[in-house]
């Protein structure tokens, strides 16, 4: 039982953790700004941190809520494939 218990807690820690960045994640695509842009902005004081520092608007990228997910989900159709000639 000693075991389980172990194995029980150490398995909500790492849940919680992924949540966690599940989370951030979600926001930052919906706000459209990666972490690196968000850290950059608060520490030059250019954003607003909101919601215990989870939302970070730096209010540069964002095009709302709706065009930040489709900018998302259909950035691999905007990829073009490479022409025959710069193969060569």
């Amino acid at each position: 039982s000693a075991l389980c218990f172990t194995c029980a807690w150490y398995s909500s820690i790492v849940t919680g953790g992924l949540l966690h960045l599940l989370l951030v994640q979600v926001v930052n695509i919906s706000c459209n700004v990666t972490e690196r842009e968000a850290r950059v902005a608060l520490r030059e004081k250019t954003a607003r941190s909101t919601c215990w520092g989870l939302v970070v608007d730096t209010g540069v990228y964002s095009r709302g809520l709706w065009s930040n997910w489709s900018e998302f989900m259909s950035v691999g159709d905007k990829l073009k494939p490479p022409s025959p000639t710069d193969l060569v």
